[in-house]
């Protein structure tokens, strides 16, 4: 007879990069969802939004180093923006 343990699984909007949630078989920065999908829907249009307005700056003022962590957060989030804003 097998015996059944409980086993974490961080969510997908985990940002502990420690282990800690793992140690503790718990979430310890609370990174679930704390709003209704309805108004995080809301949230995360206007975030997109948001971001579009710094990716024409930064495409307009030149203001990354290509190849550098923002070029590349910056072409990432141009494709994000491509997806759902169509």
């Amino acid at each position: 007879m097998a015996t059944r343990h409980r086993v974490f699984i961080p969510h997908k909007e985990c940002g502990a990069s420690d282990g800690g949630c793992f140690e503790h078989g718990k979430c310890l920065m609370k990174c679930q969802p704390r709003l209704p999908q309805v108004d995080a829907n809301v949230q995360l249009a206007a975030a997109l939004r948001l971001l579009s307005v710094f990716v024409k700056h930064e495409k307009l003022h030149g203001l990354s180093v290509p190849g550098s962590s923002l070029r590349n957060a910056v072409s990432e989030a141009e494709a994000l923006i491509r997806n759902n804003t169509r």
